[in-house]
């Protein structure tokens, strides 16, 4: 064990230190003095770096993100040492935007030291699914019934009913932006079926793309008609034709905007979208486009078909900022439109792994089925040696382990 004893206490010295590099983005790195390991306030300490950089809802995140758009991450570390500790700040950004950055952070330091740690209380539309003054993704297939569900939660808000699962609303106005759904051949439709109160629901049918004309038009909406419901159907067709979705650069921006309004107008946003075509295994992954989407969005729902039953539906949780995760929703296509059934206390993830599971019992007990049959096609000519059938069956497309499962069960 190195000795100690002897060694001077490190000091910090205030240095600002620049090195050039051929990079697309300039780096910047600021350490900060802090707690040593068996300082008395080490665990205030830490419980600092996590609200200060500590993730996606941490006040540097949000501010430098969500609010500014100026680096994709922005991070805090506490490190803690016998006799020393400092917090290192990490961020990236374009060399046009370091200077902006750096203010940006310095202020929210600033104000740290100032206000100290305040306590603001999280409200919601509907707890915990959906948060006033923040964005919601809403995932799922075309057709599954996204809208319904949409047209479903603003008919209930307009009447100040209580939703699905209990929760109570308050009467308040929706507005969408839906130029997918006509109003008099799709909305008013459905609307008339979930008997809303037409005056607390408005459409905006226009063709817009989110840039300054677009969110403008936004803006003036949300001014005039001071929803508590926001819901843009599909994102993808506000996107501009040119966009594309699966570049960073091209969603961040538009959805921090988002983000900004929702916070400076306290109303909730729906952003909806649809599935990728390729399977992912993890849910969080299964949304068409850029993770940025994602990331610019404090809760996530995905609304999915059951595989074994097309009637029945699932609106469940996947990703939260602000809460724990939602009970998972069960609803039941029929003529008069989607009725819910029930709340399971699973999350979807874990709903979606255990189809799987069943999914694959299912082709397991099929293929098996499948092998038995074969084995007994190639004894009715008489006997034959293991080494020779099995070599036929696998040229059929059998597994080996699948043959001696079946060879078992023949007995």
């Amino acid at each position: 064990m190195l000795d100690t004893k002897g060694f001077q206490k490190p000091e910090f010295h205030r240095c600002r230190l620049v090195r050039e590099k051929a990079t697309e983005q300039t780096h910047l790195l600021l350490a900060l003095p802090s707690s040593t390991f068996t300082d008395e306030l080490r665990m205030e300490a830490f419980i600092v770096n996590s609200l200060l950089g500590g993730g996606m809802t941490s006040k540097l995140f949000q501010s430098v993100r969500e609010n500014k758009g100026l680096a994709y991450s922005v991070q805090s570390f506490l490190h803690t040492m016998k006799d020393t500790g400092f917090i290192t700040i990490q961020a990236a950004s374009d060399g046009k935007k370091i200077k902006e950055l750096m203010n940006v952070i310095l202020k929210e330091l600033k104000l740290l030291k100032k206000k100290g740690i305040t306590k603001k209380e999280i409200e919601f539309l509907w707890k915990p699914y959906i948060a006033k003054g923040f964005v919601t993704l809403f995932t799922g297939d075309p057709g599954v019934g996204k809208s319904s569900i949409t047209i479903q939660l603003a008919s209930i808000i307009s009447r100040g009913l209580n939703l699905w699962d209990g929760t109570k609303t308050e009467v308040g106005n929706s507005v969408f932006f839906s130029i997918e759904n006509p109003e008099e051949e799709v909305l008013k439709p459905k609307l008339e079926k979930y008997e809303a109160n037409y005056l607390n629901i408005f459409s905006y049918t226009a063709v817009i793309e989110l840039n300054e004309t677009g969110f403008n038009t936004i803006k003036l909406v949300l001014a005039k008609y001071k929803p508590k419901l926001l819901i843009i159907d599909p994102i993808i067709a506000y996107l501009g034709g040119n966009a594309d979705t699966n570049k960073a650069s091209e969603v961040r921006d538009k959805m921090t905007t988002l983000s900004q309004l929702a916070k400076n107008y306290k109303v909730a946003i729906i952003v909806v979208r649809h599935m990728a075509k390729a399977n992912q295994e993890k849910l969080i992954y299964a949304g068409h486009g850029s993770i940025d989407f994602l990331a610019s969005a404090r809760s996530e729902l995905m609304f999915i078909n059951d595989p074994f039953n097309e009637d029945m539906k699932y609106l469940g949780h996947t990703k939260s900022n602000l809460s724990k995760l939602g009970s998972t929703l069960v609803f039941k296509n029929t003529e008069q439109g989607l009725i819910f059934l029930k709340s399971d206390s699973r999350n979807l993830s874990t709903i979606v792994k255990n189809w799987s599971t069943e999914q694959d019992t299912k082709n397991n007990d099929s293929e098996l089925a499948e092998a038995k049959l074969a084995i007994g096609e190639v004894f009715k000519s008489g006997p034959k040696l293991k080494g020779s059938f099995i070599k036929e069956l696998t040229a059929a497309g059998f597994s080996k382990k699948t043959i001696e499962r079946a060879l078992k069960l023949i007995g």
